[in-house]
């Protein structure tokens, strides 16, 4: 569904990961800088597992992601995910566009 989206906008994932968030787990703060776009799908969010979280100098925001959603954002834009504090494990799938 999505990679038929992202064709129909001339746009090509260039590499894709999922990322399997454990309680107590979380993803530093970070950037996709040689990328144009960055994007993360959310599979599993259990309540309390954590909110995406961007970064840009002294100003931030915190997404607090549900289940069947895409986030695409720019891949400069620095961003983190914070502790996951529910007892359940978080799945996402990210990558990068070009």
């Amino acid at each position: 569904m999505f990679v038929e989206l992202f064709q129909q906008k001339n746009v090509r994932i260039a590499e894709h990961w999922t990322q399997i968030h454990k309680p107590l787990e979380s993803t530093s703060l970070h950037q996709h800088a040689d990328y144009l776009w960055a994007f993360v799908y959310y599979v599993k969010i259990p309540k309390g597992a954590g909110n995406l979280l961007f970064e840009l100098e002294r100003m931030s925001s915190s997404v607090e992601p549900s289940e069947g959603t895409m986030i695409v954002f720019p891949g400069w834009l620095k961003h983190r995910v914070s502790k996951n504090l529910s007892d359940d494990i978080r799945i996402s799938w990210a990558g990068n566009l070009c």
